[in-house]
């Protein structure tokens, strides 16, 4: 009973605490150096590749659990400098970002690598607010036809005029027996006149 009150305990025996463990999110955000290394270059190479100037794109890495892994790398890529073309290859930069991580990870695919997009206050986005919902109908049927013309005119349209066939030209200041002497600048004499019967 007194010793439910620590009473008659020893004072030299104490309690014994367990040492304490990391939490479950901070064994998560533990990176190595390899992998942000990995990921700073093959961003930089991509980026360089594609003529896409360094300072537009910045990435922050997160190790994360997924079901189809044990542990698989987070890359919130921020959007540092706005171009409006930029979001329309976002799917090409991603698959160019994991053949990229292919040289070092053969088995980097879809499910080990995630991506999300973020957008820095200070990107000089134009856009304020969501176009009218009609917006979304009339552009995207309207573009690809538009695209479509243009490449037809681009490939109807001749590189260079062909200079004029000699028979489409009917006058060149000469009467049609006069004979031009390019060479001494000289008329060549009139044609003789033969009397009497042919031979």
């Amino acid at each position: 009973m007194f010793n439910f009150f620590g009473l008659g305990r020893s004072k030299s025996e104490k309690p014994v605490v367990a040492p304490p463990q990391p939490a479950p999110d901070a064994l998560a955000n533990q990176l190595s150096n390899s992998q942000r290394e990995m990921v700073r270059l093959t961003l930089l190479a991509v980026l360089k590749r594609q003529g896409i100037p360094a300072n537009w794109i910045g990435v922050e890495l997160m190790s994360i659990r997924t079901p189809h892994h044990a542990s698989a790398l987070f890359l919130q890529l921020e959007v540092l400098k706005w171009h409006d073309a930029l979001m329309q290859y976002v799917a090409i930069l991603q698959q160019e970002l994991l053949e990229g991580f292919k040289r070092f990870d053969p088995d980097a695919n879809q499910s080990k690598y995630l991506f999300g997009w973020k957008f820095s206050p200070e990107c000089g986005c134009p856009h304020t607010k969501m176009p009218d919902p009609a917006f979304w109908q009339s552009n995207t049927s309207a573009a690809a036809p538009k695209a479509a013309a243009s490449v037809v005119a681009g490939t109807q349209k001749p590189k260079f005029d062909l200079p004029d066939r000699d028979e489409d030209e009917t006058d060149h200041g000469f009467v049609s027996t006069q004979i031009n002497a390019f060479d001494d600048g000289k008329s060549p004499p009139p044609p003789s006149r033969r009397h009497g019967p042919m031979a």
